[in-house]
């Protein structure tokens, strides 16, 4: 798993009404960070380490970061396409309180 862990989302599944806990991660950040410190490694650093070019760790560091972003894209974008699949949705219980 890569990026940051958020918070975790309990779900109903109504086919089969059973409480699920799902994690959610944040590709988009994490796609936009490596996309950043790969710019910052390609164009804005100007010094040498032996055996090691750092643009071209910086390019490579952008192409993982745009890979990333374009598969989040793809497959946390397409979250409600009518699947076919039963929906899954938030369920929030209230407590009465005894006066």
């Amino acid at each position: 798993m890569s990026g940051m862990v958020g918070p975790d989302l309990i779900t109903l599944d109504t086919s089969t009404d059973q409480l699920n806990v799902e994690e959610h991660t944040m590709g988009i950040g994490s796609s936009i960070a490596l996309i950043a410190i790969g710019a910052i490694f390609a164009f804005a650093l100007d010094f040498d380490v032996a055996g090691v070019d750092i643009r071209v760790i910086g390019y490579i560091l952008m192409a993982a970061g745009l890979l990333g972003l374009l598969f989040t894209a793809l497959i946390f974008g397409r979250r409600d396409t009518g699947s076919g699949r039963p929906r899954k949705r938030e369920v929030v219980r209230e407590r009465e309180i005894d006066r």
